[in-house]
């Protein structure tokens, strides 16, 4: 496991809890993505249907089958503590070489995290090179 890794994409939220969990299945809760953004590059690159059935996916805690069964599980935990939540999903899905788009919901501030309700700022979808 990249702890370097998990530190720069949970930056902001309980880091050290979420890697935790890598030890024990968590079933995940239910999040509000906050103000939905979407790149220009992910507009013109990303079939909107393509788009919607992701997002719909991500808000059901699906995270795509372009991320690492450890990244699930700091996701399933992320929606516990606050922490940034990245999905990932593959452009065509029955042809991996038109690459992957990311969606990433943002870690709430502090003060949001200890009164948490799931929700977030903001989600935003993009092109992995536009982050």
């Amino acid at each position: 496991m990249d702890y370097n890794r998990v530190n720069k994409l949970f930056q902001g939220g309980s880091t050290p809890r979420a890697a935790l969990s890598l030890e024990e299945n968590v079933t995940p809760k239910s999040f509000s993505p906050g103000r939905l953004l979407a790149t220009p590059g992910v507009l013109a690159s990303v079939n909107s249907g393509r788009i919607l059935q992701c997002f719909q996916m991500h808000l059901r805690c699906h995270w795509g089958d372009a991320l690492s069964h450890d990244d699930w599980k700091l996701n399933d935990a992320a929606t516990y503590d606050g922490s940034r939540l990245l999905s990932a999903y593959w452009i065509n899905p029955h042809d991996h070489s038109a690459g992957k788009f990311w969606i990433i919901t943002e870690a709430q501030s502090e003060t949001e995290q200890e009164d948490s309700q799931g929700s977030r700022a903001a989600t935003t979808i993009l092109l992995p090179e536009e982050y």
